[in-house]
């Protein structure tokens, strides 16, 4: 008893000398094991008072919405990295709101500035703490306001920012709702469990549109007229809501050669001090595969006029042109257009490595090509040009596509790179498999899923055997340089296997009553059949027949097909035979492949025989 009672003295004592805004929040949790240290016995204080006190219950995560009676949204912020590239799968560090922060002259209650989150997590996770980490790299290990890890291309609603933070709401996040269920979460899910609240990131890790936000839409019934199609010329190009470089920078970037629908040819000064750079208006609605800053109807913003070549409507690139492409610029360079062949004359805009542009061969030369931007020739010297599309820069393979199918194969093709020499290419089962395969595979030694490969190709395209595709309904063509081995420079590609043998076609049934009784009757003429052929699942099929077993002479029927799988709802009539005559019937598949080379089919094998004999005179 006098043990206990010194014990709880002590705890006392050390209440005392607790002082400041983080001692009260040590004094919180004392007193709560304090009192549990009287309900439970004093077994369990001296194991926690060294600890800090954290909820571990579940409903702290529960979804809350921003008050916006209170709070003014400014605008949306898109996470993106500090690399300026979407990544689905990548995650960011958000970070606390530091104590005390007033928010748009508001004093926020302690539960909405979150302090200990990614620790709070961490303490659930690991059971109360006993296991060290949990195998997981804790953030807040490398900075303690890190709260949690949010991936890329989310929202976030904008409170206020500066040059450096961005302070945002978040509505909260569990991967789980039960203790439980936590526990047991992947690693890599655990990170991103948060309480609702204010929280921040840092201004390089996002896009923002604000203005956007209130109004710079047009009103309801006003006639958007663009005057031409504009084509991107850098990677990245900041899309801005005016003319200028805005105090919260880019609303949105997009990327070389992407299309823009501009509101007027006539670029505008900048509303920046210091800018003396011009801006074309464009009318523009964010979308991309994780429909980023997608809105109801597109809106106006502003584009750095260097970096668009424009198209004006009602102005066809002439005839005679072909596509050519930038490439081997350094990092950071860029080719000037000019308005003459001659570097003196007036500079037009620029192009970066890969931005495609038409250009005229019977007005280029060794030294300078002639092109076609902002709708007029103009010129660029010749060093940094490529007559052909299909090449790139670094290390990866990009670009991966069907060149044509020759021989029922397919002939696939990638971006060339200029500085690699050779490829090595493969075919496996499938991408995953091959990974899967990869990772126990000893130095040296072929991956055992694939069915076909090739090392030291020398070309950039690559021809895929049918016999990959033997009881397979899939593959994955695989390719990389000779720069490099590892898998994310490589480049893959799924590919579907030719149509199977066909079902053979079937006589078509005629089905009546007769003394109560349903009857059928094959619908065989003296001078026609009527054929149900089979829908496959595929674009189109073929119907052939003759009176030859060998099929010579046969005539062929092209017919596209609707349900796959199912029998034609109106029999074919097949006219124009001979009496009392044997014919034969087979069909086969065609499937349809978008290729360089216009579509292709690939074609499958040809049914079983469906053999018949016409009714006699």
């Amino acid at each position: 008893m006098k043990k206990k009672l010194k014990e709880r003295i002590k705890a006392m004592e050390n209440i005392k000398r607790i002082s400041g805004r983080k001692g009260l929040r040590q004094l919180c949790s004392m007193i709560l094991v304090f009192s549990l240290a009287l309900s439970i016995g004093t077994a369990y204080l001296p194991a926690q008072t060294a600890k800090a006190y954290y909820d571990t219950s579940m409903t702290q995560f529960k979804t809350q919405y921003l008050d916006t009676d209170t709070f003014d949204v400014k605008g949306i912020a898109y996470l993106v990295g500090t690399d300026n590239i979407a990544k689905i799968g990548s995650t960011q560090t958000v970070y606390a709101v530091p104590e005390g922060t007033k928010i748009q002259g508001h004093t926020i209650k302690a539960k909405y500035l979150p302090q200990d989150n990614n620790q709070t997590v961490r303490y659930i996770w690991t059971g109360g703490g006993n296991v060290v980490g949990g195998g997981i790299d804790w953030i807040s290990d490398y900075n303690s306001s890190a709260a949690f890890l949010e991936y890329e291309t989310a929202k976030f609603k904008v409170l206020d920012y500066d040059d450096e933070w961005v302070i945002v709401w978040s509505n909260g996040y569990s991967p789980a709702y039960s203790l439980t269920e936590f526990h047991s979460c992947a690693a890599y899910l655990v990170q991103t469990a948060h309480r609702p609240g204010f929280y921040r990131v840092k201004r390089s890790q996002v896009w923002i549109d604000v203005g956007r936000y209130k109004s710079t839409t047009p009103a309801d019934g006003e006639k958007v007229t663009i005057e031409a199609d504009g084509k991107t010329t850098k990677s990245f190009v900041g899309i801005r809501l005016y003319a200028g470089i805005p105090s919260w920078g880019d609303s949105y970037r997009v990327p070389i050669n992407t299309n823009l629908q501009v509101v007027s040819t006539e670029p505008v000064e900048s509303k920046t001090k210091g800018d003396t750079n011009k801006y074309y208006k464009v009318y523009f609605n964010g979308k991309n595969s994780v429909d980023y800053m997608t809105y109801k109807k597109p809106g106006y913003y502003y584009v750095d006029a260097r970096y668009v070549n424009l198209y004006n409507k009602g102005k066809k690139v002439p005839s005679g042109s072909s596509e050519g492409k930038i490439f081997k610029l350094s990092d950071g360079k860029e080719v000037s257009v000019y308005e003459k062949k001659d570097t003196t004359s007036t500079v037009l805009g620029a192009l970066c490595n890969d931005a495609l542009v038409d250009y005229f061969a019977e007005d280029s030369d060794d030294t300078w090509i002639a092109i076609w931007f902002n709708s007029k020739k103009a010129y660029i010297k010749s060093t940094n040009f490529s007559k052909t599309t299909a090449v790139s820069s670094g290390k990866k393979i990009t670009n991966m596509h069907v060149k044509d199918i020759v021989n029922n194969q397919y002939i696939v093709m990638w971006d060339d790179l200029y500085n690699s020499s050779a490829y090595t290419v493969g075919v496996a089962t499938s991408w995953d498999d091959f990974c899967l395969a990869a990772k126990s595979l000893p130095a040296g030694n072929i991956n055992p899923t694939l069915v076909q490969y090739d090392k030291a190709v020398e070309d950039n395209y690559y021809t895929v055997k049918n016999s990959c595709f033997k009881n397979r309904g899939t593959v994955d063509i695989i390719v990389y340089s000779d720069l490099s081995s590892k898998s994310s420079d490589s480049g893959h590609m799924t590919l579907a296997s030719p149509p199977k043998k066909d079902t053979k076609p079937i006589v078509s049934i005629d089905w009546y009553m007769k003394k109560d009784k349903l009857k059928k009757k094959k619908l065989i003429g003296k001078n026609s059949i009527k054929i149900t052929y089979v829908y496959s699942s595929y674009d189109k099929y073929q119907l052939q027949y003759s009176t030859d077993k060998d099929f010579k002479d046969a005539k062929t029927i092209n017919k596209s097909c609707a349900v796959a799988n199912k029998h034609s709802d109106k029999p074919m009539n097949i006219t124009g035979l001979k009496a009392n005559t044997t014919y034969y019937f087979r069909q086969r598949s065609k499937k349809a492949v978008n290729t360089d080379a216009g579509t292709k089919y690939l074609i499958g094998s040809w049914s079983n025989v469906l053999k018949v004999k016409t009714k006699a005179k």
